[in-house]
């Protein structure tokens, strides 16, 4: 690239997550209401049926329904990440080409300054 300007891209991709589907009551009384899935729902009509747009039409009560189907473990995927980043970098240098640059030659003089200081 122009002006000795250089550039680094990294790309990072990934699918997204399996995550479960809970109830958000405890449908089995062991006093945890954050681990129990429901079941798919079978009659609309019950009052723990949940219609969630775009997952689908759940009971939260599937205790009670004889042929109960529960939602399976890792049920929902979440959100797949596609991440760009470009590092963009110039370098350069101090002092006259050749001649070990304005930086090493304070710092040469300094180191002499401290020797002869020590002695």
């Amino acid at each position: 690239m122009p002006w000795r300007i250089r550039m680094a891209p990294f790309i990072f991709m990934q699918s997204g997550l399996p995550y479960n589907l809970i109830a958000g009551v405890d449908t089995n009384n062991d006093g945890n209401p954050n681990d129990d899935r429901p079941a798919f729902a079978q009659n609309l009509s019950r009052p723990s049926v949940i219609n969630e747009p775009g997952f689908g039409v759940f009971d939260t009560a599937p205790g009670t329904l004889p042929n109960a189907v529960i939602v399976p473990r890792n049920y929902l995927e979440g959100p797949g990440i596609f991440l760009l980043t470009v590092r963009v970098s110039r370098s350069w240098s101090f002092g006259e080409s050749g001649r070990g640059g304005v930086i090493r030659g304070a710092m040469k003089s300094v180191e002499e300054n401290l020797y002869k200081m020590a002695v």
